[in-house]
């Protein structure tokens, strides 16, 4: 958080469709919730906002493996790189085997 604001991005946008942004990072299906369900939220009834702040997850791997993991489909060459820097990264003081 920076200035008050999240900086990862949070709220994110309710959408009705899950769409793919240029960045070729998904945009994910965040629906208003129905009229009639109501989310207590700091002493207030809030009904507007709880979609917009869930992190998505899986809940296949997150019951298999009992912790929180996320996954996400990445289609930019920027991902590609990273993950080829970082496995091929040279540690300090191990050579390659």
């Amino acid at each position: 958080m920076k200035d008050g604001k999240c900086t990862k991005g949070f709220p994110k946008p309710l959408l009705e469709a899950t769409q793919a942004n240029l960045d070729g990072f998904p945009l994910y299906r965040r629906r208003r919730r129905e009229p009639g369900v109501l989310i207590f939220k700091d002493r207030q009834y809030d009904n507007e906002t709880v979609n917009q702040w869930v992190v998505p997850y899986n809940a296949y791997f997150c019951q298999k493996y009992d912790c929180h993991i996320n996954v996400e489909v990445c289609t930019t060459i920027g991902a590609i790189k990273y993950l080829y820097k970082y496995v091929y990264k040279v540690r300090q003081g191990r050579p390659y085997d």
